[in-house]
């Protein structure tokens, strides 16, 4: 089974001209999930003490992933979700300006070594969110990396990790 099969294009979604890339099939098959973590496994470099969850999609493996990889994990949230003092950024979507991102503080410290995942890598606007929230918590640079289930190269957000270890299971 290849779980990118699973993955629906649902055009002029959730505007017309975009694209988008639904996961919604592959989350409901219990195969599919336990091939998309492994591959994520395998994959992986680095021993982790977090990742970094994006809201929404990519709550739902990277919960799994941490608990396979046995560390825990953060949540990134849009602003106001989050009780507490949190770190914030604002990025832009491939169809959407001026969306933010929040992070709690005192989760993370300057020795974690961190994976930030998410479903897609579109234009590279909420990794690199995600990237200046660890960064502000005083996570290292070199203890940063991302990992995503597929990626829109012709978006070309890879551009903007430049520095940092990444990688999408499949181009889409």
């Amino acid at each position: 089974m290849d779980p990118q099969s699973l993955i629906r294009n649902i055009p002029d979604f959730p505007i017309p001209g975009i694209i988008f890339k639904d996961f919604g099939p592959v989350f409901a098959n219990g195969d599919a999930v336990k091939i998309l973590v492994q591959k994520l496994k395998e994959k992986i470099t680095v021993k982790p003490t977090k990742i970094i969850l994006l809201e929404a999609r990519g709550y739902l493996l990277g919960s799994i992933l941490a608990h396979e990889l046995g560390c825990g994990f953060v949540l990134v949230r849009k602003p106001g979700k989050l009780p507490g003092e949190t770190f914030s950024t604002n990025f832009d979507l491939e169809y959407k300006k001026g969306e933010g991102f929040e992070m709690q503080k005192g989760l993370l410290t300057p020795d974690d070594v961190v994976i930030i995942h998410d479903d897609v890598l579109a234009t590279g606007g909420t990794a690199k969110a995600a990237i200046d929230l660890v960064l502000m918590a005083g996570v290292k640079p070199e203890n940063v990396s991302l990992c995503f289930l597929s990626e829109m190269e012709e978006l070309k957000g890879s551009d903007k990790l430049k520095g940092y270890d990444h990688f999408s299971l499949y181009q889409v």
